[in-house]
C-alpha cells in the first residue's frame, strides 16, 4: 500500500501533463491527428484509471486518519453540566 500511495500521484500527474501536451500540440497542428486514435484513447483512459485509484488511497488514508467525533455534554449558562 505504501509503494502505491508514493507512485500514484506522480504517475497521474506526469500522464495529466502528457495529455496536456498532446492537446497543446494538437490545438497547432490539427492535421496531424493527435487527438484521434489508440494512442491518444490509451493517455486518457491510464489517466482517468490512475486519478481514480489515487482518489481511492487518498479518500481511504483520510478516512484512517481522521479524528474520531467526540460528544460533548451540553452545558448551561453558568457553566454546570446539564440543561435545566
Amino acid at each position: 500500500m505504501r509503494f502505491w500511495r508514493a507512485v500514484l500521484p506522480n504517475l497521474t500527474i506526469s500522464l495529466v501533463l502528457a495529455s496536456a501536451t498532446v492537446v497543446i500540440l494538437n490545438f497547432y497542428n490539427p492535421m496531424m491527428g493527435f487527438l484521434t486514435g489508440w494512442p491518444f484513447l490509451t493517455l486518457i483512459s491510464a489517466t482517468l484509471l490512475c486519478s481514480l485509484a489515487t482518489s481511492i488511497v487518498l479518500y481511504r488514508l483520510w478516512r484512517r486518519r481522521r479524528p474520531k467525533r467526540r460528544v460533548t455534554q451540553e452545558t448551561s449558562l453558568d457553566g454546570e453540566p446539564g440543561i435545566e
